[in-house]
């Protein structure tokens, strides 16, 4: 199944930035996800985040999600929550999340096939930076108990390169590796872009092969069964009045058996302390 794409971060170069032009803070934020299934399905999610900056070495942040995906015989729901930490060390950067899923499938027309299903995830990564340069590296851990009982291992390498504050490429390779005989490569990768103060987009994708991919920049989690062959998409943020950020996003993931595009609404506000 399906975590929805939400928008919280850009990157931990980005991140770093934000703190030292704000200063302490709380940014409560809400989000809708619309997925629209190719093979007949809808998804609908509903998400709260919140994060805490203090100063310019911490940032912390936690979310819930309520997700519902439903199909012609069966409906899925989930509940999500997770949390994450970046401590500056400058010039390096620690990145530390958890996250966990627990899920309900239900089909009124196959009671036999009822189960339900958790989720449990930590993820750990550094970056260094050097003059216009990050370089990092991390990994991903994550069990599955329930329908099946698969435990995922997810390596990676990050690179960016950030010349100046309105303009950033970011690609990461990576190496997919679970207990049921699965294994894959991929490369990822992020454009970010901000022609006015007011107003940014971010490119992302990626191709190869991953399973259940958790991205920490994003506390974005990918938890199907089904293996995934390519993303890519577009997010756009805009600042209508201080302090104030208006999201939104369009996604497109590929798996081996469907695809899934996916819209994003949500809204941002910084309160200063």
């Amino acid at each position: 199944m399906k975590q929805l794409k939400l928008l919280l971060t850009l990157m931990v170069a980005a991140n770093t930035i934000l703190w030292a032009q704000i200063g302490n803070s709380v940014s409560p934020a809400i989000y809708y996800t619309y997925g629209d299934y190719n093979n007949s399905g809808n998804s609908k999610g509903i998400a709260g985040y919140a994060s805490v900056q203090l100063g310019i070495n911490d940032l912390f942040v936690a979310g819930y999600e309520n997700l519902l995906i439903k199909n012609q015989s069966w409906n899925y729901k989930q509940d999500y929550e997770a949390f994450g930490y970046i401590k500056n060390f400058y010039p390096f950067y620690l990145n530390l999340s958890l996250a966990f899923v627990q899920g309900k499938f239900n089909s009124p027309l196959y009671d036999d096939y009822d189960y339900k299903d958790k989720v449990y995830l930590g993820d750990i990564n550094f970056s260094y930076n050097y003059n216009f340069y990050f370089f990092g590296a991390g990994a991903t851990i994550q069990q599955l108990n329930g329908y099946s009982n698969i435990n995922t291992q997810f390596y990676y390498f990050k690179l960016s390169w950030m010349p100046e504050n309105t303009f950033s490429i970011s690609l990461k390779p990576a190496y997919t590796k679970t207990d049921d005989n699965r294994e894959g490569y991929s490369l990822g990768g992020k454009v970010f872009y901000s022609p006015y103060y007011f107003l940014n987009f971010t490119l992302s994708g990626f191709v190869g092969k991953r399973v259940f991919y958790f991205d920490p920049d994003y506390l974005t989690l990918f938890n199907q069964y089904e293996t995934q062959r390519n993303s890519y998409g577009i997010n756009m943020k805009i600042i209508p009045v201080k302090y104030l950020t208006v999201v939104a996003g369009y996604n497109f993931a590929d798996f081996t058996d469907y695809n899934i595009t996916y819209y994003t609404v949500g809204l941002k506000y910084i309160i200063r302390l």
